[in-house]
C-alpha cells in the first residue's frame, strides 16, 4: 500500500501569517509516495545549507526518508531520497 506523502501550504507573506494554496510535493518529477501509508512529514534544514529539507516518516517499518532540497530559497526542489541514519546505522522509530 502506498500513500501520498503530504500536501504543503507555505507562507506567502514575510510575517508568515498567510498561506499559499496547498500543493502536492514531488521528488524527481513524481508525487512522493511512502510504503504503508500514514506518512509523517517534517521540514527542517538538515544539512545546514539554508534550504529546508524534507523528512518523511512512514508507519510501516518505522523508517524516515530524507529528501534533500536541491532547489533555491522560495523554490524548493527534491530529487530522490536516502534513509535517515544516526551514527552510521539506519535510524528507526517505533511503530505499530
Amino acid at each position: 500500500m502506498f500513500c501520498l506523502a503530504l500536501v504543503l501550504a507555505l507562507p506567502t507573506s514575510p510575517a508568515g501569517d498567510e498561506l499559499a494554496p496547498p500543493f502536492a510535493v514531488e521528488a524527481g518529477g513524481r508525487p512522493i509516495d511512502v510504503e504503508g501509508g500514514n506518512s509523517a512529514p517534517f521540514v527542517h534544514d538538515l544539512d545546514g545549507d539554508g534550504l529546508a529539507d524534507l523528512l518523511v516518516g512512514q508507519f510501516e517499518g518505522g523508517c524516515v526518508r530524507v529528501y534533500r532540497n536541491v532547489g533555491k530559497p522560495g523554490a524548493p526542489r527534491f530529487e530522490g531520497f536516502e534513509p535517515l541514519r544516526a551514527g552510521g546505522a539506519l535510524a528507526k522509530v517505533p511503530y505499530g
